[in-house]
C-alpha cells in the first residue's frame, strides 16, 4: 500500500476495513456448523456467568424480547479465538461473551451457526437473529446496513507459509498473491489497496476468494497463495496450531507511512432500528467490563486487556 492522495483517502474511508475469518485445518467442521440446533447450544457452563441479572440493563430490552425469554445469536464459528468449533461444541471469546450478555439480561442464550461469514449481516437485517458476535469490524459501510455495540479493538497481521516463500512484505503488499474470504470487508480493502499500487506504478494485488475460512488457510499452506491478513489476536494462535506450517510476517502497514493498514473496533451486530436492544446489550457489556467479568474472559482466551474498548451503541 502507498501514501494515499486525498481523493483516495476519501474513497477508502467509505469502504469496509479488513476482516478475515481464518480457521485451522482439522479444527473446522462445517457439517457440525450448519446445524440449527447443535450440541452445547446455550454453553452457559463454559462461561464465567454474571453474579446476577442486571436489572437496569434488562429494563432497556424491547418488550418482545423480554416476553420471548431468549436472545437469538449467531456467528460463523470459524475464527479462533473469537468463535470456533471443538468437535460438536461451540467455543470462543465471542461465544462466551454472548452467553454472559444474555444471562445478565435474564435471557436464555440461543445460538445458531450461519453457513458463512457473508451470511451474518443479512441474517441480522432480516431479523432472523437478535445479535451476531463473530469478530465483526465496525465500518462506515456496515453502519449503513446494521448497528453495533463496540467491545474490542484489533489491527491486521500478515501470516505466511513457513519461511515466507512468497517473499511478502507486510509494509508493502503490492504484487502479493493473497487469499480473501468471499463476503468479508477485506475484499473491498484489498481492491482499493491494489488500485493504489497500480496508480503508483507498482504491481496489483492478486486476490483469490474462498467461500470458507479453512479453504483460505489451506490455500496458503499448499502454496496456491502467499499469505493472509488476519486480526492481531488470531495470528499467534494460527501460527501455534499450524505445527510449523505458518509464521507471522509483521503488522500490515501502509507502505511509505508506517501506519497500520487497519485499526478497527469489533462490535456486536444489531439490526438497524433495534435501538432498545442495542442499548440493553451495551449496558450489559459495560457492566461486565466494570465488574471484572470481561477482563477474566480476555485472560481466558489470551487477549490483552488493552484491546478492550468501552461498550457503546453505535448507529447511523
Amino acid at each position: 500500500m502507498i501514501r494515499l492522495t486525498t481523493s483516495t483517502r476519501a474513497r477508502r474511508s467509505m469502504r469496509a476495513t479488513a476482516m478475515l475469518s481464518v480457521a485451522l485445518a482439522g479444527v473446522l467442521a462445517l457439517g457440525a456448523c450448519s446445524s440449527a440446533t447443535p450440541a452445547n447450544q446455550n454453553g452457559s457452563s463454559n462461561s464465567p456467568s454474571p453474579k446476577a441479572v442486571n436489572e437496569q440493563a434488562r429494563a432497556l430490552l424491547p418488550a418482545d424480547v423480554t416476553q420471548r425469554g431468549t436472545l437469538r445469536m449467531t456467528g460463523d464459528f470459524q475464527y479462533r479465538p473469537f468463535d470456533y468449533m471443538e468437535g460438536n461444541e461451540r467455543r470462543g471469546f465471542d461465544f462466551e461473551l454472548g452467553n454472559m450478555v444474555a444471562e445478565s439480561l435474564g435471557l436464555k442464550p440461543q445460538w445458531e451457526t450461519t453457513s458463512s461469514f457473508g451470511a451474518i449481516i443479512p441474517s441480522i437485517q432480516n431479523s432472523r437473529f437478535d445479535a451476531a458476535l463473530a469478530s465483526i469490524n465496525v465500518t462506515p459501510a456496515r453502519l449503513q446496513a446494521i448497528s453495533f455495540v463496540t467491545y474490542l479493538r484489533t489491527h491486521d497481521v500478515l501470516v505466511v507459509a513457513k519461511g515466507n516463500p512468497g517473499h511478502l512484505d507486510a509494509s508493502d503488499l503490492c504484487g502479493a498473491h493473497l487469499s480473501v474470504e468471499t463476503g468479508s470487508s477485506q475484499v473491498q480493502l484489498l481492491a482499493a489497496y491494489s488500485d493504489d499500487c497500480v496508480q503508483h506504478g507498482k504491481k496489483a494485488i492478486t486476490r483469490d476468494e474462498y467461500g470458507t475460512a479453512d479453504a483460505m488457510y489451506l490455500s496458503v499452506q499448499s502454496g496456491r497463495s502467499s499469505g493472509i491478513s488476519v486480526a492481531s489476536p488470531v495470528a499467534p494462535l494460527m501460527v501455534a496450531q499450524s505445527k510449523g506450517a505458518l509464521e507471522e510476517a509483521g503488522d500490515v502497514t501502509v507502505f511509505d507511512t508506517g501506519k497500520l493498514m487497519r485499526s478497527a473496533n469489533l462490535g456486536v451486530a444489531i439490526a438497524k432500528g433495534d435501538g432498545a436492544l442495542g442499548k440493553a446489550v451495551a449496558a450489559a457489556i459495560k457492566a461486565l467490563q466494570s465488574d471484572g467479568s470481561f477482563d477474566a474472559l480476555l485472560k481466558k482466551f489470551n487477549l490483552t486487556p488493552d484491546a478492550k474498548v468501552p461498550a457503546e451503541f453505535v448507529t447511523n
